[in-house]
C-alpha cells in the first residue's frame, strides 16, 4: 500500500486490484468468524483507511461457481476445499459489504457471459476515470 498503490495514487494513476480488504472481510470475519473489530483494525492499518471507489461483486452461488471449477478440472486449493457453507458465509459478508456501502459496489451476476460481464465493468470504470477530472484528482 505505502510503497505502491499510495504513490500511484498520489501520482493520478489509476490502481486496480483484484483483492482488497473487503476480501479480507468477507474471508476471515464472515468466513471464518474472526472478530470484525479486528479484521477492520489490521485493514485500517494495512490500507492506512483507504478504500476503493469502485468495488466489482461478482455475485454468484458458492454451488455454481465451486462446480464450475470442479467441471473445469482445478483440484480445490485449502479455500476451495472448505465446506460449502463456509463459502456461504463468505458469499453473505460480501453482500452485507456491498448493502452497507452500495455507493461503492457494483453488483453483478456472475451467470452472465464473461463478455458482458467484461463490458459492464469497462463501461463503469471508463465512466468513473472520465469522471476524476471533474473531482480534481485520485480518491
Amino acid at each position: 500500500m505505502r510503497e505502491r498503490i499510495l504513490p500511484a495514487l498520489e501520482a493520478g494513476r489509476c490502481v486496480i486490484a483484484d483483492r482488497y480488504a473487503d476480501s479480507t472481510v468477507a474471508y476471515q470475519a464472515f468466513g471464518l468468524g474472526e472478530p470484525a473489530e479486528m479484521v477492520d483494525a489490521a485493514n485500517r492499518w494495512a490500507t492506512a483507511g483507504r478504500k476503493p471507489e469502485r468495488t466489482y461483486l461478482l455475485d454468484l452461488a458458492p454451488e455454481v461457481g465451486l462446480g464450475r471449477r470442479r467441471r473445469e478440472g482445478f483440484l480445490p486449493d485449502r479455500i476451495e476445499g472448505r465446506a460449502l457453507e463456509y463459502h456461504r458465509r463468505v458469499r453473505e459478508g460480501y453482500r452485507q459489504l456491498a448493502r452497507a456501502e452500495g455507493g461503492r459496489f457494483l453488483v453483478l451476476q456472475a451467470e452472465m457471459p464473461p463478455a458482458q460481464l467484461h463490458a459492464i465493468i469497462l463501461e463503469d470504470a471508463w465512466r468513473l476515470w472520465r469522471s476524476r477530472g471533474k473531482r480534481g484528482g485520485a480518491t
